[in-house]
């Protein structure tokens, strides 16, 4: 497994993501892992054994921080996300 950790993928100093990249999988299947917390907690690191068996599978996991309340409000969040998934469509084969 390869993680490249901390990517930008928006100008919001918070909206980072991290890519967890299966080994010897070329072109995987991308699985973008946004965290819970009521939009007011959580960050993109909360769950790595989440990921274990996407990756054993062959999947790639894409997990994003995004801006949260009460700094951000709606749609904010939405944008994020919506940001984050049009980085991964952009970009992520550069990456792997």
């Amino acid at each position: 497994m390869k993680v490249l950790k901390d990517i930008p993928y928006s100008s919001y100093e918070v909206c980072k993501l991290d890519l967890y990249l299966p080994d010897e999988v070329k072109e995987p299947p991308v699985y973008i892992y946004i965290h819970g917390g009521g939009l007011e907690a959580g960050y993109k690191t909360d769950v790595p054994n989440l990921f274990e068996g996407l990756l054993k599978n062959g999947v790639a996991v894409v997990s994003m921080d995004y801006r949260m309340y009460p700094t951000a409000t709606f749609p904010d969040y939405l944008y994020d996300v919506s940001m984050a998934i049009k980085w991964v469509t952009e970009y992520g084969k550069e990456y792997g």
